[in-house]
């Protein structure tokens, strides 16, 4: 985790209503948490479900934020990777894949 992603994660546990750092946005608004990259939103956290996607954008960078994400809420078994061309999402080891323009949902 890098200096900004370890922002990211007091951030997402803090209770202001927007965090930015370089290319990087944290937004609260109504319940919902929002993770934008460059202006497109990768993760969205509401009462009972955590949205991530690539935003047609699968870059090292992009799973990285999503993995910082999923690995503070969900702990253990929670991350994002790419493995022969192909990239996944886990979260307390309910593993699926994840295509560019994909949307997956994990119930907390």
């Amino acid at each position: 985790m890098n200096n900004l992603e370890a922002n990211l994660a007091l951030a997402l546990h803090g209770n202001k209503s927007s965090w930015k750092k370089s290319n990087t946005a944290l937004t609260r608004e109504n319940g919902i948490t929002r993770l934008s990259l460059h202006g497109n939103d990768i993760a969205e956290i509401g009462a009972d479900q955590i949205v991530v996607t690539l935003a047609g954008w699968d870059t090292r960078t992009t799973r990285s934020r999503i993995r910082c994400v999923l690995s503070e809420l969900g702990g253990f078994g929670s991350s994002c990777w790419s493995k022969a061309g192909r990239t996944f999402v886990s979260y307390r080891e309910d593993v699926r894949e994840l295509s560019n323009d994909d949307v997956v949902v994990f119930d907390f």
